[in-house]
């Protein structure tokens, strides 16, 4: 059911989505996975984001090799369009792929096998963080899967791990953003892309609230949040004290 009231819309949702759960079921799983692809593609807008603040990043410093951890890859397709594009600008890009979900690293394992620039590993994201030390990190619809009060960490972890920065998309929280895709949801059957992918608009964020929540990160860099089409938010963080901003 939708609910359009100010007060059902006033917070985020702290209802556990199906893919968090243990009671799943690995064919809808798989083509849940399918269905991801096809959002990310399509809807997410992940792939300009990344072109507009890592890759220009990296071309406007003249780096020609550098690493990146994705944080939650789900099924690699993130990562598999990051490589190929790479090749495309002549970057050599190292890219560490972690989630917590053994079934999303073995369809990820799967679905990267070839690309030898890959590294797909199961671990938590926060022990990752404190683990590893990368040029940049990116995370795709992640953060609304954690609730207002892991947020701050996790961000300040990813600062003290990325050398040079990190970009966030994730889902802007509205009824107009639940309407549109209970429309287009109906295409992803026999998965649990339509179910979750309404829930996660409901955990979704508003842009004051993202400000909110790193705000702190202004003492430590370039902090550029931004609402994006089709009912996205992102945040990209810069290390330095560089005033660019991306369009």
């Amino acid at each position: 059911m939708l609910h359009y009231s100010n007060h059902q819309w006033s917070s985020r949702s702290i209802q556990q989505e199906i893919m968090d759960s243990e009671q799943i079921d690995l064919h809808r799983l798989n083509h849940t996975f399918d269905h991801l692809k096809i959002i990310n593609n399509y809807l997410s807008g992940i792939r300009k984001l990344l072109l507009n603040t890592i890759i220009k990043d990296v071309s406007q410093t003249g780096q020609k090799r550098f690493t990146v951890l994705e944080l939650g890859c789900g099924g690699g397709d993130i990562a598999k369009w990051l490589s190929r594009t790479c090749l495309k600008y002549n970057l050599e890009c190292i890219i560490t792929c972690i989630d917590n979900n053994e079934n999303a690293i073995a369809y990820a394992e799967k679905e990267c096998s070839g690309y030898e620039n890959i590294n797909i590993m199961e671990n938590d994201a926060f022990k990752a963080l404190e683990e590893f030390k990368t040029d940049y990190i990116f995370a795709n619809h992640f953060l609304h899967h954690l609730p207002d009060f892991r947020i701050g960490h996790l961000l300040s972890l990813m600062a003290n791990c990325a050398g040079k920065g990190f970009l966030i998309n994730d889902l802007c929280r509205s009824p107009v953003s639940l309407i549109a895709f209970s429309i287009i949801g109906v295409l992803f059957r026999k998965s649990y892309a339509a179910a979750d992918g309404k829930l996660s608009i409901r955990k979704g964020f508003t842009e004051k609230e993202l400000n909110t929540l790193s705000s702190f990160l202004k003492f430590r860099g370039v902090v550029t949040v931004r609402r994006n089409p089709l009912g996205h938010l992102s945040l990209w963080f810069r290390s330095t004290t560089s005033e660019e901003q991306y369009k």
